[in-house]
């Protein structure tokens, strides 16, 4: 039988994940060279050949409605909320897709499921900022709820990892089964493409279309128990 984290390991590991990529996104707002800036206000006519790179990469920018533009500001809640799942979304799935490459033998890795919960993670948590919650406990329940299909409102035992360390050898191994078994508790991409995905080369893609579509599963899941626990009055 395959052993099986404590809520207590889940939930710092969880909050762990929320703090380290909280600051992250606003990465995103930066506008470095004022590029962004440009969507603001209107197109000058006299303009030197470099404004007009700057003010064509402004556009390109405005119409993808990148965080930070004109059309990002004038976009609701739930526009921006779209943006994370597919803008974001669509390019953090790349390498996920990756270990797709290498057919079976990437299938056989962890690595497709840890870098899959992750991604996951990463939109949940950027869909969470955007309906208002920046409270790290609420992030945490629902990453638990959504990737871990775990309740964490009544806490949990932290000590599960503490008892395996009497026996190395065996502890490790039960360690790497238990981290592995809940990576893959997090939404699959569909049999079809997961069998697909034990080709070589075309398992790559096959991947990206799987875990593409798990990921809209995991944000909608996301959405969903946010509006069934909203913040108390």
């Amino acid at each position: 039988m395959t052993p099986r984290l404590g809520d207590g390991v889940v939930a710092a590991a969880l909050d762990a994940t929320a703090a380290g990529f909280g600051p992250l996104f606003g990465l995103a707002y930066l506008d470095p060279f004022g590029i962004k800036a440009r969507t603001f206000g209107p197109t000058v006519r006299e303009r030197t050949a470099v404004e007009q790179v700057l003010d064509a990469a402004a556009a390109l920018l405005d119409a993808g409605r990148v965080p930070g533009t004109a059309a990002w500001a004038d976009a609701s809640e739930q526009e921006r909320v779209d943006w994370w799942i597919g803008g974001l979304g669509s390019v953090s799935t790349l390498p996920v897709a990756f270990p797709g490459m290498l057919g079976v033998l990437g299938r056989m890795l962890p690595l497709q499921d840890a870098l899959g919960f992750l991604n996951q993670a990463v939109v949940l948590l950027a869909v969470a900022r955007e309906r208002g919650i920046d409270d790290r406990d609420r992030q945490v329940r629902m990453l638990a709820a959504v990737l871990c299909r775990r309740d964490l409102r009544d806490g949990g035992d932290a000590g599960t990892v503490l008892s395996w360390v009497r026996r190395p050898v065996r502890s490790t191994i039960d360690l790497v089964r238990a981290v592995n078994a809940e990576l893959a508790r997090r939404p699959q991409p569909a049999g079809a493409w997961r069998a697909l995905g034990v080709l070589p080369l075309v398992g790559a893609l096959a991947g990206y279309v799987g875990e593409r579509a798990a990921l809209s599963r995991a944000a909608a899941d996301g959405q969903q128990w946010l509006a069934a626990h909203p913040v108390p009055d």
